[in-house]
């Protein structure tokens, strides 16, 4: 697309300009076409092996204090770990509704109406005594957090630092 400005709106475009642009001129018309700078692509490689063990120390400092919550069914502290996007989907009546239609929870007659039976009924029995064998950086400060279980490896949270913080994301 060829857009037609006179000199001085080519030069304030120029000066003002976030972007790059490829520039061609015949006379008074100019092609102008800017480009977006990505920020740099997160490498996990550029993570040193002791980075990546100081972060699955802490990141596993973390899980254990949220399996003292989950154990002393301390479902207001619980929520509070959670990243606020990934409790709405937690607490969702299409996530409650999948949840309810496992096996054991059949077996039990239990159907799962809040978060709170959620935490109760699901989170409870199966995340009290969780630990990180191992992590995977997706970026400079989330990861996803490994179990290591019976020759299995096994995705148990995926964790974000905010600052000094973790929150559970996923």
């Amino acid at each position: 697309m060829i857009i037609k400005f006179p000199v001085y709106v080519f030069v304030s475009l120029m000066f003002f300009s976030c972007g790059t642009a490829d520039i061609k001129s015949d006379g008074h018309s100019v092609q102008v076409q800017t480009t977006v700078d990505k920020s740099p692509v997160f490498n996990p490689n550029s993570i040193t092996k002791e980075e990546k063990e100081i972060v699955r120390i802490d990141a596993n400092k973390f899980v254990g204090d949220v399996n003292k919550i989950i154990q002393r069914k301390d479902f207001s502290a619980w929520t509070k770990y959670l990243e606020p996007k990934y409790k709405e989907r937690l607490e969702s009546k299409n996530n409650l509704e999948q949840a309810s239609m496992s096996e054991r929870l059949k077996q039990q007659g239990v159907v799962l109406k809040t978060l709170f039976d959620y935490f109760i009924h699901v989170v409870v029995p199966s995340r009290s005594n969780l630990r990180v064998d191992d992590i995977e950086f997706l970026s400079e400060n989330r990861v996803k957090a490994f179990m290591e279980e019976k020759g299995q490896r096994l995705l148990i949270y995926e964790l974000e630092r905010n600052g000094d913080s973790w929150r559970i994301v996923k």
